[in-house]
């Protein structure tokens, strides 16, 4: 079983997932600044319809397939229920068109 999000969250979270997929061929992984950095939502729900997660920086280049390198968690997200505005840091804003 899931989880439940508003239509509006859920709509961004295809947007975000899509231009993720462009740069990356992942549904979460995306460049900013020259940083590679991927997201996981959380399974939590909220009454308002919100999606929040956690952002993840790579310690090198994902891509690199014979040796993945490790990543640390260097911030959250929020998807707000109500007005699909997008807080959070690292680009994960800029994935998404507003």
């Amino acid at each position: 079983m899931g989880w439940s999000c508003s239509a509006i969250a859920g709509n961004i979270m295809d947007e975000i997932s899509k231009k993720s997929f462009e740069q990356s061929k992942s549904q979460n992984v995306y460049q900013h600044k020259g940083n590679w950095f991927f997201w996981e939502t959380s399974r939590r729900e909220y009454s308002d319809g919100s999606i929040t997660g956690s952002i993840f920086k790579f310690e090198g280049d994902p891509r690199n397939k014979e040796r993945l390198p490790l990543a640390r968690r260097v911030g959250n997200f929020k998807i707000d229920g109500s007005t699909g505005k997008v807080n959070g840091s690292y680009g994960i804003n800029v994935c998404s068109r507003r």
